[in-house]
């Protein structure tokens, strides 16, 4: 299962060896202003400036760490001790745990992990019965839809145990659904899609012809590229924008840079190839250079794997947009906690994660910090939420 907004539905720069003085994540007014200066100009300059006074200024903006969690808010008191959570984990997906344990054990809270297939499809509505029975006080879950767990879900809404989602494909409603909190829900997977656009757009340095490949079978992967479409169509024009959908199953098989270098030699005049995640191109930029096709394209993408930064130090890939998938659990955590404390979720629900470029010119080190840990937050952003809860030490 891809990691993209995902490990979701299930898968950051500077001059000088150390990384420059961490910035906020640029705010929706910020884009909003970009967008609002690309319009007025729009008039009096040709296209490719126009398209650029877009997306310079959130290129700029991204190019270097954010600091920014998008919470601000602390909590009334600090939470009780000792809550039982229960964390349904995909086997083929462990990415998210070791930020489970970490939030549970900055909280103080007690928590059992419950691994299921999730090949099968049924096995998450088990996973979430077994949480159920437990008598936990909260369930943590990722990358599944309500309609796989519709059954448990119904028995902990009438157990009164709130179910607290990340990547899944539905809107939290509390009561109503049983569904508390969706960290990295549709806003935040359009949005990701949106910087990829920004970014897509810097590196054509105006219109030209684009081409995204993209896991549309995944939920979240397919609303990012959503996003990403309606931003260039509402910014670019002027552009030659492809979308090309693959199938997980290619993906996995290795299949997707045949498929690519063959899209590559049928289009001649594609500058930048787009991609949904870093597992849909590993391998394409070897094949290309074998082929004698990568100086013709530039290749970027979103939410990269530790292959992907490989690629961005070798200088066979050009830029990828940050996900920071791993501190997404936090997330969730931070909604529960606001739960026993009888507060809003609603920042929870509408925080947007940073999502920072990383592009090929960016300090090496800095890079390399990156995959490293690849999906990791800002430097001491659990030291953030800690202060959030009030049990930093």
């Amino acid at each position: 299962m891809a990691i993209a907004m995902t490990v979701a539905a299930c898968s950051s720069s500077t001059a000088t060896p150390t990384p420059a003085p961490a910035t906020p994540a640029p705010t929706a007014a910020a884009t909003a202003a970009a967008t609002a200066a690309a319009t007025a100009t729009a008039a009096a300059s040709p296209t490719a400036a126009t398209d650029l006074a877009w997306a310079q200024p959130i290129y700029d903006a991204y190019t270097k760490p954010l600091s920014d969690i998008g919470l601000s808010v602390p909590l009334t008191s600090v939470p009780a001790a000792h809550k039982k959570v229960a964390w349904l984990e995909a086997a083929k997906v462990p990415v998210f745990t070791p930020a489970v344990q970490a939030a549970a054990k900055a909280l103080n809270w007690d928590l059992t992990t419950i691994t299921y297939d999730d090949t099968n499809p049924t096995a998450v509505n088990s996973a979430m019965q077994q949480a159920v029975d437990a008598k936990v006080d909260y369930i943590a879950v990722s990358g599944a839809s309500a309609s796989q767990f519709q059954s448990a879900l119904t028995n902990a809404m009438q157990a009164k145990i709130p179910v607290f989602s990340a990547f899944g494909t539905d809107a939290a409603q509390g009561a109503t659904n049983g569904i508390y909190a969706q960290i990295a829900f549709n806003p935040q997977t359009a949005h990701q899609g949106e910087l990829l656009a920004a970014l897509d757009v810097v590196e054509m340095g105006g219109p030209g012809s684009t081409v995204i490949f993209n896991q549309d079978d995944i939920p979240s992967l397919k609303n990012m590229a959503d996003g990403f479409m309606a931003a260039m169509a509402a910014h670019c024009p002027d552009c030659k924008v492809d979308r090309q959908s693959v199938a997980e199953a290619d993906v996995s098989a290795g299949k997707v840079p045949s498929v690519v270098a063959s899209y590559v030699q049928s289009h001649p005049d594609v500058k930048v190839l787009a991609f949904g995640d870093g597992a849909t191109a590993l391998g394409v930029d070897t094949l290309l250079q074998t082929g004698g096709l990568l100086s013709k394209v530039k290749i970027i993408g979103q939410s990269p794997e530790a292959g992907s930064y490989a690629s961005l130090l070798a200088g066979t890939n050009d830029a990828w947009v940050g996900n920071p998938y791993r501190m997404v659990m936090w997330y969730c955590f931070d909604a529960m906690a606001r739960y026993s404390e009888g507060m809003s979720l609603d920042v929870d629900n509408s925080a947007f994660m940073p999502n920072p470029i990383y592009a090929k010119a960016a300090d090496q080190a800095f890079l390399k910090a990156a995959q490293a840990n690849p999906g990791e937050g800002p430097t001491g952003y659990q030291s953030t939420f800690e202060k959030l809860w009030g049990v930093s030490q």
